[in-house]
């Protein structure tokens, strides 16, 4: 029988530890509606709320979001279009100011152009600055679908 190296074991540790799957979040102790309720401030006043509760209205308000975030980049294509017919940059609606505004686009460096103007990949690599981490709740698409 032969035998992994350290590295090797520490790799197939971790490739079988990400594919554990996920406890469904009711079977965890400590995130049951009788352990884990928080105070929320809502549109209605301050809601106790589980877990449960709370996952399920993030993702309404991200459904919520998205929908408006659509609705309005329609509007503003039609604005845009009705100042550019207009012929106008800037104009009155009931004390809001409305401009078409015209921005350069972002800088952003190109490591193939810098390749090819002769910096080395080390310089570019080393170049590099990496934020930090920061931490957060994602919750995906469900996997039912």
């Amino acid at each position: 029988m032969s035998s992994l190296s350290r590295t090797a074991q520490a790799k197939l540790a971790a490739e079988i530890q990400a594919n554990v799957p996920a406890p469904e979040w009711d079977a965890v102790l400590e995130l049951t509606p009788k352990r884990f309720k928080e105070e929320v401030e809502l549109k209605d006043g301050k809601k106790r709320l589980t877990f449960g509760e709370m996952v399920e209205l993030s993702l309404k308000l991200k459904s919520e979001i998205e929908y408006r975030e659509r609705i309005r980049k329609e509007l503003q294509l039609h604005l845009e279009a009705g100042m550019l017919l207009a012929d106008k940059t800037q104009v009155m609606y009931e004390n809001h100011p409305v401009n078409l505004v015209t921005r350069a686009g972002a800088k952003k460096l190109s490591d193939k152009r810098l390749l090819a103007v002769g910096v080395t990949p080390d310089q570019i690599a080393a170049g590099y600055e990496i934020g930090d981490p920061s931490t957060f709740v994602q919750i995906g698409k469900s996997r039912k679908d």
